[in-house]
């Protein structure tokens, strides 16, 4: 299967440039690479991510995405849902008002299923909040 052009980042000297979100992972990876920064100990550790539906956005995309630009391995799992389906994420923005607003945000995709993690098989874990 070849990947999308929108999964993609592209180097091209010390410029590093992603289209969209999707290649975010990537892109943080070029960019820690053309720094000739290093990172050690962390590739290849299993990381799980309990999501649940109105997680919070930027708590879901942000750790999962910069976890997996540093080579660990997350698998993203909901209770009551499986590989492939989606969590609704929610963004929460302070506009002015005495309390915050509530947005839409993405349709975080799940890449595991919940009733087959074994937790004991992880070296960490996400909970993102909402």
């Amino acid at each position: 299967v070849e990947p999308s052009p929108i999964d993609l980042a592209v180097t091209d000297g010390m410029l590093v440039t992603a289209a969209a979100w999707p290649g975010h992972p990537e892109f943080i990876a070029h960019f820690i690479k053309t720094l000739g920064v290093k990172v050690e100990g962390a590739s290849g550790k299993k990381i799980l991510m309990l999501c649940g539906d109105y997680m919070e956005d930027y708590e879901a995309m942000v750790p999962y995405q910069g976890l997996l630009s540093y080579g660990m391995d997350v698998h993203a799992v909901c209770p009551g849902k499986k590989k492939g389906d989606t969590c609704r994420t929610a963004i929460h923005d302070f506009e002015g008002d005495q309390t915050y607003t509530e947005k839409p945000g993405h349709n975080f995709a799940l890449n595991a299923d919940f009733d087959s993690v074994s937790p004991a098989s992880y070296d960490g874990l996400v909970i993102p909040g909402g």
